[in-house]
């Protein structure tokens, strides 16, 4: 639909783009990415025929730019700009009819049947036809990029070119006229090109992007191979990091602060934790790092209240959603999970050799309770660490209990009140892996066997 060869171009003599080749199917998401100055607006700009190229072609549906006229380039390809402002108030239905002068002939160039029905199909496409006989200065300003991009619809293009379409758009606004878009592409064939200054949202629509530095191309690819860490790095000369979406398998950036939170003092585990009648809990002013496989916040996070709950064979557990709510806490801020072991019975253990220092507890007992384990770090833990404390964690609980049958003595069943929770306070020295055969994992491994026998001994004894 779209194809650019070797082409260059810019303002005057200078060339701000230099020799740049792609091409953008039908039904194509296609993004242009990069840092301020570095080409983006004036791509678009040569692509859409606004400026003329110094040298390369565009081809557009198989033809050169400059063979077509200008309405018939009007019917082909159709341009979003940033921020459109008019001088007078048009009525909304007007502002979108403008879109039909391509097809129109004539004099005075008005309005026939066809333009009227087009108008209002896209009209009701995005959302705008509610507003249809209102002002367009009276709608708000995400309305008014709604209103602008029925208008470009309205010329019934084959290509839609957007230059950073969602700049002056709330976070509503930007996904409702972005999931518009992307359906287009998907439903009717749409070739989009747009130009995008947020890289996390460029990952998330876009079927591939072009990274330019320069006027050059940087990167041209599918978003999780353009989105890298060192890549965006160096193309923008900053610190990110890299991240996934969590629901989306599309690769996010977040920008690293340069002055950290100040992390340096231990979170006093031991002294914070409460074995109440309700179970056991945990709340500290700064947010831990968690890694839990709880009911509630299971999964990796930033936590700041831990609990067990405790729910007799006898009682109805209830929702812990409403436990929480009851209980005045965000859920989104908490993990939490049900247990069946009385909280009197829960071990406790605080282990420190050299630079790693740790407090276990785990509730355990024979029989019908399930076994929650606590394991959390005065430290810094990297994400693999966290996994493989989990790892480590379910090596030291297995060897417990395989240790216990091999005795002969009673065992609890497989529960589904079972929960292990991983917790790091940030302060410290930083660990990278916590396997057995390392320092952290070592620890743990043996504070979780020992608290998980001492558990059973103490449940035994009930």
């Amino acid at each position: 639909m779209l194809d650019v060869r070797n082409l260059s171009g810019g303002y005057g003599r200078k060339d701000i783009v230099k020799h740049i080749n792609f091409s953008v199917a039908k039904g194509e998401f296609f993004g242009i990415i990069g840092p301020n100055g570095s080409g983006k607006t004036t791509l678009l700009r040569l692509i859409n025929g606004t400026l003329k190229q110094a040298e390369g072609s565009i081809h557009l549906a198989g033809k050169r730019l400059e063979s077509y006229s200008p309405k018939a380039l009007a019917r082909l390809a159709a341009t979003l700009p940033q921020k459109t402002d008019q001088a007078f108030s048009f009525s909304v239905k007007e502002t979108v009819l403008f879109g039909r002068y391509p097809y129109q002939k004539g004099i005075f160039r008005q309005s026939a049947e066809r333009d009227e029905e087009i108008a209002r199909k896209v009209m009701e496409e995005t959302g705008v036809i509610q507003f249809a006989d209102h002002a367009i200065h009276e709608l708000s300003g995400g309305e008014q990029q709604r209103v602008y991009l029925a208008q470009a619809l309205a010329q019934e293009p084959d290509i839609l070119l957007l230059d950073e379409p969602t700049n002056f758009l709330d976070l509503s606004y930007q996904k409702q006229l972005l999931d518009l878009i992307k359906s287009l592409s998907i439903e009717k064939g749409l070739a989009v090109v747009s130009v995008f200054h947020d890289l996390n949202i460029a990952s998330l629509y876009c079927d591939r992007l072009l990274m330019m530095k320069n006027g050059g191309i940087e990167a041209l690819h599918t978003t999780d191979e353009v989105i890298q860490e060192q890549k965006v790095n160096e193309v923008y000369e900053t610190t990110v990091k890299h991240l996934f979406h969590r629901e989306r398998s599309r690769p996010q950036i977040m920008i690293e602060p340069e002055r950290a939170e100040k992390t340096d003092e231990a979170v006093p585990f031991a002294a914070l934790i409460e074995a109440r009648s309700e179970g056991l809990f945990l709340e500290t002013e700064r947010p831990l790092k968690v890694l839990a496989s709880s009911q509630i916040g299971a999964g990796i996070g930033w936590k700041r209240t831990l609990i067990s709950r405790y729910v007799s064979k006898e009682e109805q557990p209830g929702h812990l959603c409403d436990f929480l709510a009851a209980k005045g806490i965000n859920p989104s801020s908490a993990c939490a999970a049900l247990t069946a072991v009385e909280p009197e019975q829960a071990v406790f253990r605080s282990l420190s050799i050299g630079a790693v220092s740790l407090f276990t507890a785990v509730m355990a007992c024979p029989g019908e309770g399930g076994i929650t384990v606590w394991v959390m770090v005065n430290g810094k833990l990297s994400e693999k660490a966290l996994v493989q404390a989990l790892v480590t964690v379910s090596e030291a609980k297995a060897a417990a209990l395989a240790e216990e049958q091999t005795a002969g003595g009673p065992l609890p069943t497989v529960h589904h009140t079972d929960s292990v929770l991983i917790a790091a306070d940030g302060s410290g020295a930083e660990f990278d892996g916590a396997l057995k055969t390392e320092p952290l994992g070592s620890l743990i491994s043996q504070s979780v066997y020992d608290c998980i026998k001492e558990a059973m001994r103490k449940g035994s004894e009930q």
